[in-house]
């Protein structure tokens, strides 16, 4: 009698068990709102301020995990929703401003996020970055640390692995260029060097040699240009001569005609 209640017990344990452990892996309803909601409140919003570096690369990269691990469930419009969702209310009407006529439903997740960067992005070319990597110092306000973190970041934004020896020499021939003279040799010949990625050295000082007769050159013309009047003139009484000595050639062969008649 003792063994049966036993195994009665058991088996009703049994069942409570295997009752709990069906409603454990039923799954459960996946909101996409409350999801959104809760994800958002983990997110800064996003302010661009270009002085301070804060660029949407940069904000976005704190979050990027959470859009690929967290929201992963969420489609792509409702991801869209969400990232719009952080902008602060002068990027938000920038962005809408930009993209006009379309709308925001109008692009993919990616194509949001590849807008945004553009949008909001400093305008700073490649060589900028390179030539400020050239000249960082450490600010006697900041420590060892803190210096490193910026020689760490500037190195990077560097793209040593993509510079060739000749873009080397190249940057380093028109940092040199630093007088006040040289200002539009410099001008010209980092615009080269920033869309010719093969130029050569030899090349490049072959070139400032060519502008530099150039200038020898328009400052000759200038020089003479003062001297211009006075051989204005000397023209001008030769043509009037010339115009006195015709008009009186032309008199003799009318005379005689005159005293036929």
């Amino acid at each position: 009698m003792l063994q049966q209640q036993m195994a009665s017990q058991q088996q009703m344990i049994k069942q409570i068990l295997s009752q709990q452990l069906g409603q454990t892996a039923r799954p459960l309803h996946f909101q996409p709102e409350q999801a959104a909601e809760a994800l958002a409140s983990n997110m800064a919003e996003f302010r661009f301020d270009a002085d301070a570096g804060i660029t949407f690369q940069a904000w976005f990269s704190r979050y990027d995990d959470l859009f690929k691990e967290d929201a992963c469930r969420l489609n792509d419009s409702a991801k869209v929703l969400l990232l719009l969702r952080k902008l602060g209310a002068a990027e938000h009407e920038r962005y809408l401003s930009f993209i006009l006529p379309s709308r925001p439903s109008d692009f993919s997740f990616k194509e949001t996020t590849a807008k945004l960067v553009t949008l909001f992005d400093i305008q700073e070319s490649l060589i900028s970055k390179r030539y400020k990597c050239l000249q960082l110092t450490k600010k006697t306000t900041e420590d060892l640390l803190t210096y490193a973190c910026r020689v760490n970041k500037s190195c990077v934004q560097f793209e040593l692995g993509k510079l060739s020896e000749e873009q080397l020499k190249c940057l380093l021939f028109i940092c040199g260029l630093r007088e006040e003279r040289d200002v539009d040799v410099r001008t010209r010949q980092l615009a080269r060097i920033e869309y010719r990625t093969d130029i050569t050295l030899q090349q490049l000082s072959e070139e400032c040699n060519r502008i530099a007769a150039l200038k020898r050159d328009s400052a000759m013309i200038e020089a003479q240009a003062y001297r211009t009047p006075a051989v204005s003139g000397n023209a001008d009484w030769v043509l009037a001569v010339h115009s006195d000595k015709k008009r009186f050639q032309q008199q003799r062969c009318i005379q005689p005609q005159e005293a036929v008649q």
